[in-house]
C-alpha cells in the first residue's frame, strides 16, 4: 500500500475481510497519506462504526448460525 500511494496509483476501490481489518486499514492509510482521495470500501461483519466512517464504509452482514447449519445439514446429507 505504502508503494502504491508513493506511485500515485490509489486503487478506486478496497476490500477487508472483516469490518475490523477496514477500520485498521483507514487508520494506515491516514497515516500514510492523510490526502488519498475518495475510494470505495467494503467488507463483512455489520458493525455500527462502518456508518459513520469516510469514505463510507459498505458492510455486509453476515448470518454466521445460518451458514453453519446449513454447512453442518449439507455435510451430514451425504
Amino acid at each position: 500500500m505504502k508503494k502504491m500511494i508513493s506511485d500515485g496509483r490509489m486503487p478506486e476501490a478496497l476490500f477487508a475481510a472483516s469490518d475490523s481489518m477496514a477500520l485498521e486499514r483507514y487508520e494506515r492509510l491516514e497515516k500514510l497519506s492523510p490526502h488519498t482521495g475518495r475510494y470505495s470500501s467494503s467488507s463483512f461483519n455489520d458493525v455500527e462504526t462502518a456508518a459513520y466512517m469516510t469514505p463510507a464504509l459498505t458492510t455486509i452482514k453476515v448470518h454466521k448460525k445460518e451458514w453453519e447449519d446449513g454447512a453442518f445439514s449439507s455435510c451430514s446429507n451425504e
